[in-house]
């Protein structure tokens, strides 16, 4: 019985990898290409940015002391140590581009966010603050290239395919939207109940 239950986790593990890498590749052969004037609404999403606020792993002490000055509302302090060290470590990029995003200088956090994209190229904090970035301003196609990029790393996240669905959603394809939610939904139970 102890092996029957094993192989049937196992296979149902292979079958949702196997769904996830074939919703990959036919969403990257037809991204959606129009945008509408519909934004998603980062606030009220389980991670939104909430999750995106810190790295799971911060591996440098002062990049750490940064993200807690920054999460303590000292935008400030937090601003001149992730300056002080974006060039050299990803996380600081991205907790600059993070907080130039929130201060509403979307073209400097563009920058700071592809600086730690640069520094490592499976940062997928950056890279779902970039889709979601590009979402925000209407730029559907620059988004879910993000997003898709994101989700070559890590098929799992389900922010990143909710967000890829409501990409779809508004630009007319129902399809591909509801492949991306059905995927979300898959990773998360947080989105069950969600639609676009």
């Amino acid at each position: 019985m102890k092996h029957l239950t094993l192989l049937l986790a196992l296979s149902f593990f292979v079958h949702a990898g196997l769904q996830a890498q074939s919703a990959l590749s036919s969403l990257r052969n037809n991204p959606p290409t129009s945008s509408s004037s519909a934004k998603p609404k980062h606030t009220n999403k389980k991670k939104g940015l909430g999750g995106h606020h810190r790295p799971d792993a911060v591996e440098n002490t002062r990049v750490g002391e940064a993200f807690a000055a920054y999460e303590s509302g000292d935008e400030n302090t937090a601003k001149n140590i992730f300056d002080q060290l974006d060039g050299q470590d990803p996380d600081a990029a991205f907790g600059l581009g993070l907080t130039y995003y929130e201060d509403g200088q979307i073209d400097q956090a563009v920058e700071a966010l592809n600086q730690a994209i640069q520094l490592d190229g499976a940062h997928t904090d950056a890279l779902y603050l970039l889709g979601l970035i590009y979402a925000e301003n209407g730029n559907y196609p620059a988004s879910a290239d993000y997003l898709l990029r994101l989700l070559d790393i890590d098929e799992s996240d389900a922010d990143a395919w909710y967000l890829l669905g409501f990409l779809f959603y508004h630009s007319g394809d129902a399809e591909d939207a509801a492949v991306c939610l059905e995927q979300a939904r898959q990773y998360d139970d947080y989105y069950n109940g969600e639609v676009y």
